[in-house]
């Protein structure tokens, strides 16, 4: 039987039981050094990519890591709003996968809050900007942004040309769906 991934179950926490609330803006985790040596032994490329799943609920997310430092072996720590995405709480069990992910082309999203839209000059750019710190995305995900004080909430419609996708080092197009709460602004002259 050859292995050719690397499959493993974590307890689930988020970044504020390990002091590293600054990361939560992104999609990055932190994984012991266990998980390393086995991705070194099955030589996995670069970016690695990873597919985090709730057992339970039958739900899956992606993201990439941030590094390997983990100071429990059965520990992953994991964005708040990831483990959201995945109906989680701390300690909770996830399983998690390395996988290889296709460059995107293209995604379409939606802004849960009009705010996103009136309180930044350029939604596009702050957007783009904001997405270096993500390694891939997921259709169905509703992950955040961070603009001066504030973080919102942005939720992937579609991606293309998978359901899943790497966006490190990619000319991504990026359609803009009304916000969520479009109902509220209607009356409203600013177009998306």
């Amino acid at each position: 039987m050859f292995i050719t991934s690397m499959q493993e179950y974590y307890n689930c926490y988020s970044f504020s039981f390990c002091n590293k609330d600054e990361t939560e803006v992104g999609n990055k985790i932190i994984l012991p050094a266990t998980a390393l040596t086995s991705l070194n032994y099955l030589h996995v490329p670069l970016p690695m990519t990873f597919q985090l799943s709730n057992p339970e609920k039958g739900l899956i997310t992606h993201c990439g890591v941030l590094e390997f430092s983990s100071d429990k072996n059965d520990v992953a720590y994991v964005p708040s709003w990831m483990m959201r995405n995945l109906s989680l709480e701390e300690g909770g069990l996830i399983l998690v996968s390395n996988v290889f992910l296709p460059q995107g082309t293209q995604i379409k999203i939606q802004p849960q809050q009009k705010e996103f839209i009136f309180s930044c000059d350029d939604p596009k750019t702050i957007l783009e900007l904001c997405l270096n710190r993500y390694t891939c995305l997921s259709q169905g995900d509703v992950f955040r942004v961070a603009y001066g004080d504030r973080t919102f909430d942005i939720a992937v419609l579609e991606c293309k040309p998978e359901p899943a996708i790497r966006i490190v080092d990619a000319d991504i197009a990026v359609d803009f769906a009304p916000p969520a709460d479009y109902d509220e602004m209607r009356h409203d002259s600013r177009r998306v």
